[in-house]
């Protein structure tokens, strides 16, 4: 389905979103065991937007608050068991997805999240595990990269095992942290 929202890129939005997106590599790297579980320690990069302790514990808990949000998603991702309530209450209205599993854009605006996450969360035993999570804050816009494998059982019940790369753009709204942008895509071969 295409948005009808027209893509114009001098529009301010829009320009801050492909600035974000282009600032995808930060230097965290940690794993955790299960999709449910964050990790006990998690180092993460933040730009504190001034040099004051006050404004780098803010920073730090904001980070920490954002890294936190993708442990959130992969649960509730894990627990809607077809029904994408749950995980579409973390995106923004106006959120876009580039999905593992899909050839076209999905937007939130025309409904295409949910048809998507009802197909994805009905996938039987989904679970999945994380590989590499960076996390970086910018005032009220931050970003989660990093990689992570999806596996769920066949109609055969063997187990099909799916490591894809992702990126999270957030936004803080009226002090809630939504996805506005998300990307996730299979990892591809190495050269």
């Amino acid at each position: 389905m295409q948005s009808s929202l027209p893509l114009n890129p001098s529009a301010p939005s829009l320009r801050a979103r492909w600035a974000l997106a282009f600032a995808l590599f930060a230097a965290l790297s940690f794993s955790a065991p299960s999709l449910s579980a964050q990790p006990a320690t998690a180092t993460a990069t933040a730009t504190p937007t001034s040099g004051t302790a006050t404004d780098s514990a803010s920073q730090s808990a904001d980070t920490a608050t954002v890294a936190g949000l993708y442990y959130n998603w992969l649960a509730t991702v894990a627990a809607a068991h077809g029904d994408p309530t749950s995980v579409l209450k973390l995106y923004a209205p106006d959120a876009i997805l580039v999905a593992t599993y899909s050839p076209v854009l999905l937007h939130n605006a025309d409904g295409d999240l949910t048809g998507y996450f009802k197909k994805f969360t009905s996938l039987p035993e989904i679970s999945g595990t994380t590989k590499d999570l960076e996390t970086r804050v910018y005032g009220d816009w931050a970003i989660n990269t990093g990689l992570y494998t999806f596996s769920y059982k066949s109609p055969e019940g063997d187990t099909v095992s799916v490591p894809a790369r992702f990126t999270f753009v957030y936004h803080k709204v009226d002090g809630q942290w939504l996805i506005m942008d998300h990307h996730s895509s299979l990892v591809p071969p190495s050269l």
